[in-house]
């Protein structure tokens, strides 16, 4: 493959405006009367996969316009910060994909939020027991991470729901961003692009395109530090094509039963 041009980041963004739409009026409407997802939120505890799967997939797709105004409108290819925004566009869009999978039943998808909100409560958890008395006490309704938590754990036992932990990172990339028919495959993908964010050099380097090394002789042997175009490519492609999975998945979990006629 030849250096993608800025035409062809136009193309593949194309879709972006009519995703952002597709999401806002998800999100302003809500499921649909009889939809799996009007179902599911019968229950407070079965709202939790409908109320955790939009956010995620907003995170996913809020990255995308991110990289398509830094590419397409500045007209800039950082050397290696628009993995950033890569990376969580596919990380949020896989979380929303995981949340809402049509292929699951209602009781597993209340499992697998159960286990996203359980681990969101403990993270915050964390913060505010690290913050300690400098944070600000709730007012009114507001709720301490401990009171969050302790209230979860009573509605899950309630309604005898046993939390399923959300699989690693790495595995919701193997599931849900296939490689193409590369053998490093997602999780490969995931873990370059996480080893050029955390400033690992075997990452960097393993990027980088290497046939820009130039030997001047005497051992010094300079090289282009910055990652190969074709790559930042594909993954953005891959990252375009997870967000248009996440939100058809969440447009069928919203939508009213076929008719039989």
């Amino acid at each position: 493959m030849v250096e993608p041009t800025h035409d062809d980041y136009v193309r593949l963004f194309e879709p972006l405006a009519a995703m952002q739409a597709r999401h806002g009026e998800l999100s302003r409407v809500g499921p649909a009367s009889r939809s799996q997802a009007a179902i599911d939120s019968r229950s407070k505890v079965g709202q939790m996969a409908w109320h955790l799967s939009l956010p995620a997939a907003a995170i996913g797709v809020d990255h995308l316009v991110a990289w398509a105004n830094l590419r397409v409108r500045a007209g800039s290819q950082p050397p290696f910060s628009h993995f950033t925004l890569i990376r969580a566009a596919i990380e949020g869009c896989a979380v929303a994909r995981w949340l809402c999978d049509p292929a699951v039943t209602a009781a597993v998808r209340v499992q697998r939020a159960a286990g996203v909100q359980l681990e969101d409560y403990e993270q915050r958890l964390r913060f505010e027991n690290r913050t300690g008395s400098g944070l600000v006490k709730p007012t009114g309704s507001g709720r301490t991470a401990a009171q969050r938590l302790a209230g979860l754990k009573k509605l899950l036992a309630s309604h005898k729901v046993t939390a399923l932990q959300m699989p690693p990172t790495t595995v919701l990339f193997g599931r849900y961003a296939p490689f193409d028919d590369r053998p490093i495959g997602g999780e490969g993908l995931y873990r370059l692009m996480a080893g050029v964010i955390h400033s690992k050099v075997w990452s960097l380097q393993a990027v980088t395109d290497l046939s820009d090394m130039v030997d001047l002789g005497e051992g010094s042997r300079p090289m282009k530090v910055e990652a190969n175009a074709e790559f930042a490519f594909v993954a953005t492609l891959i990252a375009m094509r997870i967000a248009l999975d996440a939100l058809a998945d969440i447009e069928r979990y919203a939508a009213p039963p076929k008719s039989s006629s």
